[in-house]
């Protein structure tokens, strides 16, 4: 009989990390294409660098749905990625109190979107009196300028919790962008 771990491992894990390995070949391999053309159009209007290393980090906060009852998280983030052309892909980290669950998190992982739209993948990691736990995390992302809405699902395989999170994240430069390519 299998236990509850080797079913995490093969139904939730493995396939997260396949993404995430997954997200880098195809986000490494947009950009690169993206850089590679030379027929691109520029836009009549564009706001920012078309092709840049960015630095950001913000506050966040929102609601937290899980087992240990509904509340509030707020928190704080950094996120290092290559704009080109519309696209990014990059990495984050993040840390959080989470109120419902008396626990501070640590998330971190890849990113990858166009434009406004976005999703990222990584690993949680919670700390409270237990000690800590790890488990999968993703998220769906809406960044318009420096706000961006998302919705996180993490999954702490050990106590089988799930938590839910809706939130807003106000990110702003660190520092001024940097291995601008215009083409």
């Amino acid at each position: 009989m299998k236990s509850l771990s080797d079913d995490f491992m093969n139904r939730f894990l493995q396939p997260i990390v396949a993404a995430i390995v997954v997200i880098f070949a195809v986000g490494m391999g947009s950009v690169a294409e993206a850089g590679d053309r030379e027929d691109y159009d520029h836009d009549a209007l564009s706001l920012g660098y078309e092709s840049a290393w960015n630095l950001f980090g913000g506050i966040s906060g929102g609601g937290s749905f899980q087992s240990a009852g509904n509340g509030g998280f707020t928190g704080a983030n950094v996120s290092l990625f290559r704009l080109k052309h519309g696209r990014w892909i990059g990495a984050f980290a993040s840390g959080q109190y989470d109120f419902p669950a008396r626990s501070f998190m640590a998330l971190g992982g890849a990113e990858i979107g166009y434009k406004i739209v976005g999703i990222d993948a990584g690993l949680a990691t919670r700390f409270d009196e237990g000690g800590p736990s790890f488990g999968p995390q993703g998220s769906a992302l809406l960044t318009v300028g420096v706000i961006s809405l998302f919705g996180r699902y993490i999954y702490w395989p050990e106590s089988e919790e799930q938590v839910f999170q809706v939130g807003l994240t106000l990110k702003v430069p660190l520092i001024a962008p940097w291995g601008y390519d215009p083409f």
